[in-house]
């Protein structure tokens, strides 16, 4: 069974009871970590039949130049009526195996790809038989299996892919938690249903829905943006100044009025590359961080229940409009949002997990150094009065970032965080972001092309050829523009 498949069986309703609003993108992560790893031991478990359904497996093998051995393979699945849907070959890399395994293979040895089409049950048979035909046949000893890929995890391919991902509110339920502002409020439930049903139509190439606010809504707005706008001169990175004062000049950003997501979208494009999708609330970990391989920014639409305007217990459009989007007009800080999202794409649980406490402490609640000081650049900071004063006094433990501690630090959702990651700039996260990626194991490389609003899989001679064109084209650009400097 497909990923995809998995992830359509286990689709969560929204309940403000079952607590998903207090629960961050880490715990979310954690949460499908847990279902999906249930999921697969009952999977692995369960009695197989003939008539079970069939799912694409792939093996890698090597071969001392012994084609009969080939042979024998096919031969094999023949006989279980197992169906060869790709067979590709290479000279083995003795980088991919322990020194135990590729003893006594001759330079030119062959790694040959296998992907059949089969039930669970079969390809157990099949790997058994291929073992047993290798300790019978002692001549045969340069047969390895090596482990099987990871498995097919589903991944979107096109940016309209995006229209499948999963909120956690398929059926608004806004039946709040006894602690949220609004749990006595019918008129706010109301609301938040209606402003909730923009993001459950909305599709990928639709206008988004420009959403008429209430003076009450408006209220909470201006008193938060007052308040937040004021400690930015002394508390905030120097991007975020200037994505506020450009937004306040392009988008209608001010005290008097909410601006208006499809607005901000279209400033977006033009800044950074990327743009706005209306969200009901939650997504997936898995999902949120995919939309950000595509520079999309899965934003919401509602406002925090007037009674707390400096408070919320979930993200808000005041959360998202005034912490996020004046970083992702940044066009450097942008391309580092968009390489997390990248990093997630295929990635395990256990990797979405980590790659999710990367973004919370970085993208939330990240601190940087600026002219020996330290300054927040984190939307979660950005956009609380309290934690932003907190965050940046003696209180907290400052940490050098490091992502590969930063990612399995504990953290604090329902308080101020005890611990900070500071860095010495975005240029130098993305790049310590980017090493770290390496240690995430996935099927194939990959990459986002930005003309098609599609991710390529580096998996075949042609697309790695393709990408080889395109950085020569970059490169001779890169030549002729130093050229041209250097005459003048």
């Amino acid at each position: 069974m497909s990923y995809k498949s998995r992830r359509l069986q286990f689709q969560k309703t929204f309940s403000y009871e079952s607590e998903f609003l207090h629960r961050s993108i880490i715990e979310d992560a954690k949460y499908d970590a847990a279902l999906n790893s249930e999921f697969s031991n009952h999977f692995k478990n369960k009695d197989f039949s003939e008539d079970e359904e069939k799912y694409n497996h792939t093996i890698k093998m090597l071969f001392h130049q012994d084609y009969r051995l080939l042979e024998m393979v096919i031969n094999n699945l023949k006989i279980a009526d197992i169906e060869l849907i790709h067979i590709e070959s290479r000279l083995f890399n003795s980088k991919d195996y322990s020194d135990a395994t590729i003893n006594g293979l001759i330079p030119n040895s062959l790694e040959i790809l296998f992907v059949f089409n089969c039930t669970k049950k079969a390809y157990k048979d099949i790997i058994e038989n291929l073992s047993k035909e290798d300790k019978e046949y002692q001549k045969l000893t340069d047969l390895k299996i090596k482990d099987e890929i990871a498995e097919d995890i589903w991944i979107p391919k096109h940016i309209s892919d995006l229209d499948s991902c999963n909120h956690l509110m398929l059926k608004f339920q806004p039946e709040m938690a006894s602690d949220h502002p609004g749990f006595h409020d019918k008129i706010y439930k109301s609301r938040r249903m209606e402003i909730a049903e923009i993001a459950f139509n909305f599709k990928y190439g639709d206008k988004i829905p420009r959403v008429e606010y209430f003076e009450s809504e408006k209220e909470t707005w201006r008193e938060a943006y007052i308040t937040l706008t004021s400690l930015y001169k002394d508390y905030a990175c120097k991007e975020q100044l200037i994505g506020i004062k450009k937004l306040e000049e392009k988008c209608g950003y001010g005290p008097n009025d909410i601006p208006q997501l499809e607005d901000i979208s279209n400033y977006l494009k033009k800044t950074s590359g990327f743009q706005l999708r209306p969200v009901a609330g939650l997504l997936s970990a898995r999902d949120f961080l995919a939309s950000l391989a595509f520079r999309v920014f899965q934003c919401t639409q509602y406002t925090r229940h007037h009674s707390k305007p400096l408070h919320t217990p979930e993200p808000d459009c005041i959360h998202e409009l005034l912490g996020h989007v004046p970083m992702l007009s940044d066009a450097e800080f942008a391309e580092f949002s968009q390489e997390i999202g990248l990093c997630s794409l295929g990635a395990s649980d256990s990797d979405i997990e980590r790659l999710a406490t990367l973004y919370w402490f970085t993208i939330e609640f990240g601190l940087c150094y600026e002219n020996k000081k330290i300054k927040a650049f984190g939307a979660g900071l950005l956009s609380s009065f309290g934690e932003l004063k907190h965050a940046i006094s003696n209180i907290p433990e400052h940490r050098n970032f490091d992502p590969q501690v930063a990612s399995v630090t504990p953290y604090k959702d329902e308080d101020y965080q005890p611990v900070y990651y500071v860095i010495d700039s975005v240029t130098d996260m993305k790049e310590k972001v980017r090493q770290f990626a390496k240690s995430i194991k996935r099927q194939n490389p990959i990459r986002y092309d930005p003309y098609t609003e599609t991710i390529e899989i580096l998996n075949n001679k042609k697309s790695v050829c393709h990408l080889g064109r395109v950085i020569k084209h970059e490169l001779d650009t890169m030549e002729n523009s130093l050229s041209s400097m250097l005459t003048f």
